[in-house]
């Protein structure tokens, strides 16, 4: 026989268990009621009432979820600041947008897009040809929009090498350049 089935044992009635009587020691009388490790030494917990041991609870009880608390709305002031901030903000934007380009260069010396607004930037210009190290053409055309579309084209051409380009842009058109020397208004 071995030392351990000399140990006192206890069965518990409820749970239909036995283990050594040395564990089923309770915890201290101060002890609250609530959830403890198994006295049995198993995985599970049991509960303590206060008096006696429940019977044992496989694994750990689900921990008790923290409450979210709903997000405070936002006061009426703030509403109104936002709301106003954004209209500024998109009314600046439409202004700027409004006034074209702004350079104090009467040409257009890069690669892109010219919006000509007003009657002061609207006029003929010309080009001394192509920039372009292989020798190919530029190209330049005149939209109703910024994006060079078909249905947006008033009209376009091409300019060679050595060669002069010249034309006319009309206020409220879109200009765009590609590979061409500067343009400069005559």
């Amino acid at each position: 026989m071995s030392a351990e089935s000399t140990t006192p044992r206890i069965r518990c009635a409820k749970c239909d268990t036995s283990f050594p009587a040395a564990m089923a020691v309770p915890p201290t009388a101060a002890a609250a009621a609530g959830w403890y490790p198994d006295p049995a030494g198993g995985n599970g917990q049991r509960y303590w009432d206060g008096s006696t041991w429940g019977p044992v609870a496989p694994g750990s009880p689900a921990p008790i979820p923290t409450p979210i608390r709903p997000s405070k709305p936002m006061p009426n002031a703030g509403k109104a600041i936002l709301i106003v901030g954004t209209l500024v903000l998109a009314g600046g934007c439409v202004a700027y947008l409004a006034t074209g380009p702004h350079s104090s260069s009467p040409g257009m010396d890069n690669d892109g897009t010219y919006y000509h607004i007003d009657g002061s930037a609207a006029g003929t210009y010309m080009t001394e040809g192509s920039r372009r190290a292989n020798g190919r053409p530029c190209n330049w055309t005149r939209t109703r929009t910024p994006t060079i579309e078909i249905a947006n084209m008033i009209a376009g051409g091409q300019v060679a090498v050595g060669e002069h380009g010249v034309v006319t842009v009309n206020a409220g058109e879109y200009f765009v350049s590609y590979g061409c020397k500067p343009w400069r208004k005559q």
